[in-house]
């Protein structure tokens, strides 16, 4: 991933491909359709470069200094890219639960649920389709309780807060949700590396672990209670 993410920053930085690659390796789906419906902007195109660069484990340093080939990768190099996109393993898909929830106006969790289910096929405005949403509802259980928790708590989240997919929602706050999940990623590592270490062992390495710990965690609530006052209130915050 780090290379063709290298070999891209490297190259001419056509914005198609940029979002190609990112929804290729990024995991922030709101970012993905936003660069998709809004198209290339300096400000998308900045954000876009941004989120390839962090993905790399680039340091600014090092982004700033890549060096730029303005030509275009030959077209046996291309084919070799899908090729070996085409042999990743499909991600997970959250957007099929959703559009299905809110076709029926429920969220996931209660669409998945027995009691939805047998309130649905009881009507009698679908008795002559018991079968088909029978099956569809069936399915639709079946994805949900196969889908690993960073899923089904993508789900609630997105649930949660229905901004987010909003062409009024100002860019900041995509960008706030991507960082947000970066801080609690780094709050994770360190408080496993912290866990780890002796009770016995006292040093600067053990400290700088906590400082992590605590640093990333209150950034985190930062950016949390920034998406919560947004939701209470459209507008935003503005203290992180």
């Amino acid at each position: 991933m780090k290379q063709e993410i290298i070999t891209y920053l490297a190259g001419p930085r056509n914005f198609i491909q940029g979002v190609e690659l990112y929804e290729k390796y990024g995991i922030n789906r709101m970012l993905k359709k936003s660069f998709r419906r809004q198209g290339e902007t300096e400000t998308m195109k900045a954000i876009l470069l941004e989120e390839l660069r962090k993905l790399a484990g680039l340091s600014e340093r090092e982004f700033k200094t890549i060096r730029r080939n303005s030509k275009q990768p030959t077209v046996a190099k291309m084919e070799s890219a899908r090729d070996e996109t085409s042999k990743t393993p499909v991600k997970y898909s959250d957007d099929l639960l959703l559009e299905l929830a809110e076709s029926f106006g429920v969220s996931v969790e209660e669409l998945v649920s027995s009691d939805f289910r047998d309130k649905v096929l009881s009507m009698d405005e679908n008795a002559d389709r018991v079968e088909e949403l029978e099956e569809e509802l069936e399915q639709a259980e079946k994805r949900y309780k196969a889908a690993p928790e960073t899923v089904t708590k993508m789900i609630r989240f997105r649930e949660k807060f229905t901004f987010l997919n909003s062409p009024d929602c100002p860019d900041i706050l995509k960008v706030l949700v991507s960082d947000m999940f970066t801080a609690y990623g780094k709050y994770k590592e360190a408080f496993a590396r912290l866990e780890a270490t002796p009770d016995d062992v006292s040093s600067l390495s053990t400290a700088q672990e906590a400082q992590a710990v605590v640093e990333n965690f209150i950034a985190n609530r930062d950016m949390w209670d920034e998406l919560e006052y947004y939701r209470e209130n459209g507008k935003i915050l503005g203290k992180c």
